[in-house]
């Protein structure tokens, strides 16, 4: 899984060769294929695990807070860890969306991509001083989340840390200065 998570994350799905996977596995065709079938099935294992991962750290990262602020301001800080500690989850997480789309034997990777929107809605809907609509509050906080996302992918861990400084200024509304 750890062989696939990097080849996914470094080729994408298309990119990715069965061949390098086993390569850097030192595993065997056919037990891959034993285990999940096909590229296909070991791409959404990978996208399930991964997924799971970051859901279980941003529970934890909210865990006991309860104010919209402290919340962001958790996950933000967890995003700066899960990328320190494996900077595949970015890139395949966030590019999982459009994996998706464009390869239709990944269609059932939408429902577990579907997990990070839910959880970040069920936040917004369950936070203490939000005040706009938690629809609303979700699409923007998924915004957010898929631009550092990106951000993760592409810059260094120093680069990526202060994004999220900056991100996290935004949403207190420390971004401008006042007259």
């Amino acid at each position: 899984m750890r062989a696939a998570r990097e080849v996914f994350a470094e080729y994408g799905y298309a990119g990715a060769k069965t061949r390098d996977i086993l390569a850097r596995s030192g595993i065997t065709s056919p037990t891959l294929h034993h285990h999940f079938g096909s590229k296909a099935g070991l791409y959404l294992a990978v996208l399930h695990e991964v997924i799971e991962e970051i859901l279980h750290a941003l529970e934890d990262a909210v865990d006991g807070r309860s104010t919209f602020l402290d919340r962001v301001d958790a996950i933000l800080d967890a995003s700066v860890r899960m990328n320190r500690h494996d900077p595949t989850l970015s890139r395949l997480v966030f590019a999982a969306p459009v994996e998706v789309r464009r390869n239709p034997e990944l269609t059932s990777g939408a429902e577990r991509v579907g997990g990070l929107a839910a959880f970040f809605e069920n936040m917004c809907r369950t936070s203490d001083g939000l005040a706009v609509d938690p629809v609303s509050a979700t699409q923007a906080l998924m915004t957010i989340i898929y631009g550092l996302g990106r951000s993760a992918m592409t810059l260094d861990q120093r680069q990526y840390e202060e994004v999220v400084a900056a991100v996290r200024a935004l949403v207190h509304g420390e971004f401008a200065e006042h007259a």
